[in-house]
């Protein structure tokens, strides 16, 4: 029986050592041109691989019935972009003042796509239809002065301040 278990493992560590499983295999480590596509504020989310029950199984993992848990960032400030008819500014507030960190939600209560466009350059939402939001997760301290990419005499402050 001792015989038998020890040829088990022997087969399992020769297995485990095949040319298939080098360290590092299948890995893009240049990650420079990845790092300039991102834009300041975004976020990028990683997803891992899906993986079989059978896998998961000899990896020990086990099941459960609890609900997942959500970890979605709650909107800090809502700033509405308002159409020029009316008795408000086109942005509303038109001078916003947020911790680092926070949640900035543009919303679109024009009846024609607006935009927020920043005028350093720093964050550009594209086209936001009417009805639409946008989020920027500020993350970097300073003032940004912005604009409505649609009507550039439409413009706001967004401060930035650290906790």
């Amino acid at each position: 029986m001792k015989r038998v278990a020890v040829t088990l493992l022997l087969v399992v560590l020769a297995a485990a050592c095949g040319e298939d499983n080098r360290v590092g295999s299948g890995v893009d480590l240049n990650i420079a041109d990845q790092a300039q596509e991102v834009r300041l504020g975004e976020t990028t989310t990683t997803v891992a691989p899906e993986t079989s029950p059978s896998e998961r199984a000899a990896l020990g993992e086990t099941t459960t019935t609890q609900a997942p848990t959500t970890t979605a960032q709650p909107v800090t400030l809502a700033i509405a972009i308002n159409s020029d008819g009316g008795t408000s500014t086109q942005f509303e507030p038109s001078a916003a003042r947020v911790y680092v960190g926070s949640l900035v939600e543009w919303v679109n209560t024009d009846d024609v796509p607006r935009s927020v466009v920043a005028d350093d350059g720093s964050f550009d939402s594209g086209p936001i239809a009417p009805g639409g939001t946008w989020r920027f997760n500020a993350t970097v301290v300073g003032q940004f002065p912005y604009s409505d990419g649609t009507r550039p005499y439409a413009v706001g402050t967004l401060e930035v301040i650290p906790r």
